[in-house]
């Protein structure tokens, strides 16, 4: 397609260190432009794949006009490109075509595209419609695999669970029960808890949080706490308030080692709070980037200052904000701007990263294997894909690179029977955790934790249960599934996805 040839920055393009990831064409009437006489650069899409190649394995590029289903041309546009020619340019020169393929390790990244296609009788065409892309599925292929980044073996995935309200009182028959409903998630594995704090809940919380880390410790667990920015009144927007709230969180617990991470802010990229009192999403409130920085860097500081051990990280809302509310380069903009106003400093503060991520309910909503953007993915390929995209497309803006270990802090799929009966949330739960298994490995995906243990009242209509327990204690299929899982750890094989 000569005469659209233009590329443009859009939710198709990524850069790294400069470099196109996934090039875009607008294939708008304004972006139409004429061919030049000579040799004439261009950059042609390659859609992402997932492949392994072994040593001895070649690849094959077959360039043709065009490309069913995916752009078929209507009449007018057949007729006059009846007739055309493509020559393409290679062997070595300036002119030369390039196959651009990306490396596991390398410094940038860059999709599969082909440039140098020059045409010798130019033809206009006329804008076309594109069959409707994900908002940031720019993953690149996978490598030839090695063993330093085959999938993870078994037990490398350490497994967590939220128990929400269900452990705020450990002495009363509801914190008893969580607690023994928690042993056998554990089995004789370790299971990581994870908490909440969040400044507006400082201090009148901490001795309530305390009792519960206290007795979470004497059964042998460790916590993953999370301070939420959620301000108290008065101090939205206020960043350096939230930093002496961290700091002082830090200081208390430096001496407790059953607090073995702590996450700074909590989806600072959602700008909807979805969830109430499950958690909540620090995005509605200003300037929640801001709040992280600043919190990351408080915490750094004073556990060195108390010569702490616990972990710092924080999570990102996969698909966090509507591009039709946020603008469709929301997620490109959010990691880039942690790099612009947070420099080396916060990369180099920062242990781990993990996503929230909730396919068929937050995206798309129903069915996890029903995307829009990307049909025939199964459960497990949509979990594999997100992480993919955290690991490679993403994080890098953010000058985060393969040694920050990354995983996923809240993932669900809700019962609402009989649309979404129980057995199907314990099939999918272990769907999504093979699926991270698959890229374990490679990505160095190293923690998943299942939202939430309990679900908060009886149920009712339309109301969408994410617990692996009722409210009553009693057990759903989930339950024994995560147990599986956890007790199993990923296979030393790769998962089929």
């Amino acid at each position: 397609m000569a005469s659209m040839r233009r590329t443009a920055r859009s939710p198709s393009v990524m850069r790294l260190d400069g470099q196109p990831l996934r090039v875009f064409h607008p294939f708008t009437q304004e972006s139409e432009e004429t061919p030049p006489a000579g040799p004439t650069s261009y950059d042609v899409e390659i859609f992402p794949t997932f492949a392994t190649f072994a040593t001895g394995h070649r690849l094959r590029l077959d360039i043709g006009t065009g490309q069913l289903p995916h752009v078929a041309p209507n009449a007018a546009q057949a007729s006059s490109s009846a007739g055309g020619t493509f020559e393409i340019h290679h062997g070595p020169g300036a002119e030369a075509s390039r196959l651009i393929l990306p490396a596991i390790g390398s410094s940038s990244r860059h999709v599969a595209r082909t440039r140098r296609v020059h045409r010798r009788a130019p033809v206009r065409n006329h804008p076309h419609r594109r069959t409707p892309r994900r908002r940031h599925r720019h993953r690149t292929a996978p490598p030839r695999t090695t063993s330093q980044n085959r999938p993870a073996a078994r037990g490398q995935i350490t497994y967590g669970i939220s128990p929400t309200g269900s452990i705020s009182d450990p002495s009363s028959p509801t914190g008893q029960l969580a607690l023994a409903h928690l042993g056998y998630l554990r089995g004789t594995r370790r299971l990581l808890i994870h908490l909440y704090l969040p400044w507006s809940g400082y201090p009148q919380n901490l001795a309530g949080l305390d009792h519960a880390i206290a007795a979470l410790a004497a059964h042998g667990f460790k916590v993953d706490l999370v301070l939420r920015y959620a301000p108290p009144s008065g101090h939205d927007g206020d960043s350096a308030g939230y930093a002496r709230f961290v700091s002082a969180v830090v200081d208390h617990y430096a001496r407790q080692p059953a607090v073995a991470r702590l996450g700074i802010t909590n989806e600072s990229n959602f700008s909807l709070d979805k969830r109430g009192s499950l958690g909540g999403a620090d995005g509605q409130y200003e300037d929640p980037i801001g709040a992280l920085i600043a919190g990351m860097s408080a915490a750094y500081h004073e556990r060195a200052r108390d010569h702490a051990r616990m972990k710092l990280g924080f999570n990102w809302a996969y698909r966090g904000c509507d591009p039709s509310a946020c603008g469709p380069t929301a997620d490109t903009d959010y990691w880039t701007e942690l790099r612009q106003r947070g420099g080396e400093r916060f990369a180099r503060e920062v242990d781990w990263v993990t996503m929230d991520i909730y396919p068929g309910t937050i995206f798309p909503p129903g069915d996890p294997s029903a995307d829009p953007f990307q049909p025939g993915l199964s459960p497990g390929q949509e979990v594999a894909s997100a992480i993919e995209d955290l690991r490679y497309q993403l994080m890098p803006l953010a000058g985060l690179g393969m040694n920050v270990p990354i995983g996923i802090q809240e993932i669900s799929w809700a019962s609402l029977p009989p649309a979404r009966p129980e057995q199907e949330q314990a099939e999918l739960l272990m769907q999504f955790a093979a699926g991270a298994c698959h890229v374990a490995g490679q990505t160095n995906f190293r923690t998943f934790y299942w939202f939430t243990l309990n679900d908060q009242s009886a149920p009712a209509a339309g109301q969408l249960d994410f617990g692996l327990y009722h409210a009553d204690g009693s057990a759903k299929p989930a339950a024994a599934a995560y147990a599986r899982v956890i007790a199993n750890g990923c296979p030393p094989t790769s998962a089929q996805r």
